[in-house]
């Protein structure tokens, strides 16, 4: 048998979801359109090729029992 959470702990996740989604929705982030630009630039270029990616990029999916 799981462990449910009671009512109590369920508004208080609720309440805290809403909370945050309020912060989320209320924030502005505002930078100079150089600096935008430049985090869009970064953004959007390849990633550096790493031997660690290459192995997660490579390895077996867990899902799959081939």
């Amino acid at each position: 048998m799981k462990n449910k959470p009671s009512n109590k702990a369920r508004k208080r996740i609720s309440d805290t979801r809403v909370e945050l989604n309020e912060v989320l929705d209320r924030t502005l982030i505002a930078v100079a359109p150089e600096a935008y630009a430049e985090l869009v630039t970064l953004l959007d270029a390849p990633s550096k090729p790493s031997e660690r990616l290459s192995r997660l990029m490579n390895a077996p999916l867990p899902w799959k029992n081939d």
